[in-house]
């Protein structure tokens, strides 16, 4: 099944929240979704970048915006 815009939309604002060091709590509070959607969604970016972890995942997030 395909993702919808406003999922991507949302994917984009977690990966960008993720990067700037928010923790799944901060990121829920801040988007007003719940703490298990932001860790659905954060796997999905740590699959999609092929990243070990959520720090590795911020360092490339941050590279690729800076390039």
């Amino acid at each position: 099944a395909s993702e919808d815009a406003a999922q991507v939309l949302e994917e984009l604002v977690v990966a960008d929240l993720l990067a700037r060091g928010l923790a799944n709590p901060a990121i829920a509070a801040r988007l007003g979704l719940s703490t298990k959607t932001v860790a659905n969604y954060v796997s999905a970016i740590l699959l999609k970048l092929a990243a070990s972890d959520r720090a590795d995942a911020a360092r490339i997030i941050r590279d690729h915006l800076s390039s």
